[in-house]
């Protein structure tokens, strides 16, 4: 303390200075001090944050479904949407107005877009598809 007081002393005799005191915050923290103990707190800070983007008198939300869900590792925000599209599937599929073959990756038409097109399948893909080769008259 000693230290503090001859620095103070040094200070105020080249530059005007008035002693505040024991400071109540120092970067937004709140310092409480008594004889046992030294609390901090960021109450100070949070309210400061909270009325600079006119939040300060919001009430909190607790969903225990949102909570869930976030904490939830194998939850997508699009399984909703696939749940739904699973469900209009079976449905086409119930009606047969859809039906589901299994095609072998070389037949699948859309198979050769995901590479490289080889001679090969440029000239087998039209037959495949059912289309006739294209003959001069």
């Amino acid at each position: 303390m000693e230290l503090i007081t001859d620095t103070k002393l040094f200070l105020s005799s080249h530059f005007e200075m008035k002693d505040l005191g024991e400071a109540d915050v120092i970067l937004g923290v709140k310092n409480r001090k008594n004889k046992t103990s030294l609390s901090l707190c960021q109450s100070h800070y949070v309210e400061k944050i909270l009325k600079k983007f006119d939040s300060f008198d919001v009430s909190p939300y607790d969903s225990q479904d949102a909570i869930c869900t976030t904490k939830n590792n194998v939850y997508n925000g699009k399984s909703r949407h696939i749940r739904l599209r699973h469900a209009i599937v079976k449905q086409l599929l119930k009606e047969e107005t859809i039906s589901m073959e299994f095609v072998r990756s070389e037949k699948n038409l859309a198979n050769p877009l995901t590479k490289g097109l080889t001679r090969k399948v440029v000239l087998d893909s039209p037959m495949n598809m059912g289309l006739k080769p294209f003959e001069d008259p």
